[in-house]
């Protein structure tokens, strides 16, 4: 009987070490999952950081676009200005374009808005 006994004994404390071996498989487990979930935020927070940084990035280059194609804008105003030309950006041709021209050769009209192109009767 004491034999019997011993051999159930054994048994019980096999079992016993299959559950504690299965509950700590099942912790790391969970640890495992844990920690790649962790990571997986980690990750996710940084490409929404990144995503943030491009955004403003090109936030950053569209404004210097636009500084850039004022000082080209207002150049292009200073230059014209220099050469007696209106201030305005050329945005196409006419004949108010060749200033009193027209008026000096037909006796009136023309672009010039002063009246140096007309000639007085």
């Amino acid at each position: 009987m004491e034999e019997e006994e011993k051999i159930i004994e054994i048994k019980e404390e096999e079992e016993q070490i299959e559950e504690k071996i299965k509950e700590e498989e099942k912790d790391e487990k969970e640890e495992i999952n844990e920690e790649i979930e962790e990571e997986d935020e980690i990750e996710e927070a940084n490409k929404e950081e990144e995503i943030k940084k491009k955004i403003e990035d090109e936030k950053m280059e569209e404004k210097e676009r636009k500084k850039i194609e004022e000082k080209k804008i207002k150049e292009e105003k200073r230059r014209r200005k220099g050469d007696g030309e209106d201030k305005e950006v050329d945005k196409g041709g006419g004949e108010r374009d060749r200033g009193g021209e027209l008026g000096d050769r037909r006796g009136g009209g023309g672009g010039d808005k002063r009246g140096e192109g007309r000639k007085s009767r």
